[in-house]
């Protein structure tokens, strides 16, 4: 019985010490061309590129982009004007939602569904404004 639990327990470490090293390679492999090597980087995607015909070349982009400056890629930016809320929208500043009386019935049935007035939901702006309830201090 002990050596049926050493034999397996030597499996698994042998299985798990062969995966680790093809892990390794495989990484080291894949990542030659990270870092200051760029000499070597540039004979890689070179060898690459000539067994590969043009047009697999711009679907796996092999070949290197052209380089530009920074000035060529600059784009103005200007903030994004945020417009408040009409101040009579439902739910604004933290204003009740009135049901009308003809859309109770819709309103108790969407509630039986979700558990939720679903109808005053769907009125209520996505980015309401609320008054500030907290504390001068």
């Amino acid at each position: 019985m002990m050596k049926l639990r050493l034999y397996t327990c030597k499996i698994v470490l042998a299985t798990s010490l062969v995966w680790f090293i093809c892990g390794v390679v495989l990484m080291m492999y894949y990542t030659d061309c990270i870092g200051d090597n760029s000499a070597a980087c540039q004979s890689f995607r070179s060898q690459k590129a000539r067994g590969i015909s043009i047009r697999a070349q711009k679907l796996f982009r092999l070949t290197e982009p052209p380089t530009t400056s920074a000035d060529e890629n600059f784009r103005y930016w200007s903030p994004v004007v945020v417009n408040s809320n009409p101040s009579h929208w439902p739910g604004e500043m933290g204003r009740a939602v009135v049901i009308p009386p003809e859309e109770e019935e819709l309103r108790k049935e969407k509630f039986k569904l979700n558990q939720f007035n679903l109808l005053a939901s769907d009125r209520i702006a996505l980015n309401r404004t609320l008054p500030d309830v907290r504390a001068e201090g």
